[in-house]
């Protein structure tokens, strides 16, 4: 899964960094070679070392602990999976995030916010320790040895896209504010660049109403996921049994 999960986000990342240069947004960068040996060396550590071998990490002492809970989770519907990554990575990645931006962890993070562009390039700008230390990238890594391996694939590409859209140069997402329906939900797209600066300097990040209702509609999906979860494991407890 590892090789075709980092071709996926090589391809997100290529291609959203190669429009931005065919519309000459990356012309305006003012990158340095000290930039580009930042912005690359993020990338290839996150999806060469440090996922690799926090996944590698907890396989291993699955195996070792609990071998009888590998691929536990193999039949789960695919929407109860999806629940759990949305709540043990997305949810998790977003209040690790958040703590970042505090004084204690702010120097792990820092980078990101040091570039003087905004692009799809810089999205993996950060510290070696701030993915190691991520909750997330720990809890998929369990949520992959219970058996989520299939719908992490997908998953994670969706949201990568996702985060790939709104740090880009690109603004694909213009069309969308001027259809008056959508510009409530068009938050998600300009959030980055609103937060960005320019300066290396503590952050504070607002609990935004839209923050709040984007977290209640995961945590909704997931308490959806596991209640349709227990109404077939009784369903299936209720069904006799044949020796």
């Amino acid at each position: 899964m590892n090789k075709l999960q980092t071709l996926l986000l090589l391809l997100i990342l290529v291609g959203f960094v190669s429009v931005e240069y065919l519309l000459g947004r990356a012309q305006k960068f003012d990158a340095s070679k000290g930039d580009n040996t930042i912005d690359l060396l993020g990338f290839a550590l996150l999806a060469v070392v440090t996922q690799p071998l926090i996944f590698w990490i907890v396989t291993m002492v699955g195996k070792s602990a609990l071998p009888q809970y590998q691929n536990a989770l193999i039949n789960l519907p695919w929407y109860a999976m999806a629940a759990l990554f949305l709540v043990f990575d997305d949810m998790l990645q977003y209040w690790w995030h958040r703590a970042s931006h505090s004084a204690l962890l702010w120097p792990l993070h820092r980078a990101h916010h040091t570039a003087h562009y905004m692009s799809a390039r810089m999205i993996y700008r950060n510290n070696f320790f701030y993915y190691v230390g991520m909750p997330a990238v720990w809890m998929s890594g369990i949520l992959v040895y219970l058996g989520g391996a299939n719908v992490y694939l997908v998953y994670l590409t969706i949201k990568i896209a996702v985060i790939t859209g709104a740090h880009s140069a690109w603004r694909w997402d213009e069309a969308l504010y001027k259809v008056k329906a959508l510009k409530p939900s068009c938050g998600w797209c300009s959030g980055p660049f609103q937060r960005h600066q320019r300066t290396g300097r503590i952050m504070r990040l607002p609990m935004t109403m839209a923050s709040v209702i984007t977290k209640a509609i995961l945590v909704t999906c997931f308490f959806s996921g596991m209640s349709c979860l227990a109404r077939r494991i009784s369903r299936s407890n209720s069904q006799p049994r044949w020796v």
